[in-house]
């Protein structure tokens, strides 16, 4: 007999989505270290993206832009555009690889971070709103990457440790019974 949970992965990332939109909204404003600020949208883009495979992974990274775009005084769709590559890119790999791989998922998620903030720092150095390339870069860009990977961490530790599985099998589970049942027998006749 086999049992589908399909609602699993949903319910997580709309809870993640949910975090993700309340702390970019309340708390990024409001926090500036060295320049950089923290970007939940990136990290809910780059959740998704490696939990759940590309297709989600654009889809988030669109919606999530859009939303970075719209509040916070930046030209719209520069984000947007950035964050649906980075989706795309993150998850194009393999599906729930943050499950399964958490360190290759940090540093994929490191190199996506370094390319978004770079690429939009020379972005908006290109469209005005930046006057001083090195301050863009190193100033505001190094401090962002580095907050950007530091608050991911535990996002992705917790979603690494959440029982997301599709399937359940009680034929799995049965079998792993009986095979505890037999060591143990094997266990006593060996002694």
């Amino acid at each position: 007999m086999e049992v589908r949970d399909k609602y699993t992965i949903r319910h997580t990332v709309a809870i993640l989505s949910v975090v993700c939109v309340v702390l970019q909204l309340g708390l990024t404003p409001q926090i500036s270290i060295g320049g950089g600020t923290i970007n939940f949208m990136l990290i809910l883009t780059g959740s998704v993206a490696l939990l759940c495979g590309s297709r989600a992974g654009c889809v988030a990274g669109f919606l999530a832009g859009a939303l970075y775009d719209f509040t916070m005084p930046v030209p719209a769709g520069l984000m947007m555009l950035a964050l649906t590559v980075t989706g795309f890119v993150l998850g194009s790999g393999e599906r729930n690889r943050l499950q399964e791989q958490l360190d290759v998922s940090v540093k994929l998620f490191a190199i996506a971070c370094c390319a978004v903030n770079v690429l939009y720092a020379i972005a908006l150095l290109l469209l005005g709103a930046q006057h001083d390339i090195l301050m863009a870069i190193f100033g505001h860009g190094l401090a962002s990457i580095v907050l950007d990977v530091l608050v991911a961490l535990p996002f992705f530790y917790v979603l690494a440790r959440a029982d997301v599985s599709q399937t359940f099998s009680r034929s799995n589970s049965l079998r792993s019974v009986n095979t505890r049942r037999t060591a143990g027998k094997r266990y006593r006749k060996l002694h």
